[in-house]
Formats: C-alpha cells, structure tokens, sequence
C-alpha cells in the first residue's frame, strides 16, 4: 500500500510539473512575440522605438541573446523557483 500512495504523489508531482512547464513555456512565447500592437503603438506615438527595436539597430543580426525573459512578466524570481533551497546545519 505503502508503495501505491508513492506512486500516486509521483503521478501528482509529474502532473504538477507538466503543468508548471506548460505555464513557463507560455509565458515565454508571449516574451519572445514582444509588446502588443498597443503598446508598440504608444511607443511609436511617442517618437521611440520598442527595446527589441533599439537593440536591433545597435548589434549586429544574431549576435544578442536575450536572457531573463520573464523579466516584466509582473512576477517576481521567487515564482519560478520549483523547491526551497536545501537547508544548512
């Protein structure tokens, strides 16, 4: 019995993952497709470019890689962290 009830928090853990996954990878691909219409429209409006937009214009093609795209996202780091730091004695 013991070993059904381990199996069944594994299912539930997995399941907790899949979806944790799931949310991240959306969460990213609205980073990666950028500012909306509307906010891509102020920007403009206002006689500026989007971040993406500026940093196109200063580095070369492919040289940049994008680091931290959830930044913005109006969550803190500690949302995404998965388990507690492990406990020093």
């Amino acid at each position: 019995m013991a070993m059904t009830t381990t199996l069944a928090r594994s299912d539930a853990e997995r399941s907790g993952a899949h979806g944790r996954t799931a949310e991240l990878h959306a969460i990213r691909a609205q980073a990666l497709a950028g500012p909306s219409e509307k906010a891509t429209a102020a920007q403009h409006a206002k006689g500026k470019l989007t971040a993406r937009e500026r940093i196109g214009l200063l580095l070369d093609e492919g040289s940049f890689n994008e680091v931290e795209q959830f930044a913005g996202t109006g969550r803190p780091a500690s949302a995404w962290r998965t388990r507690s730091p492990t406990p020093t004695v």
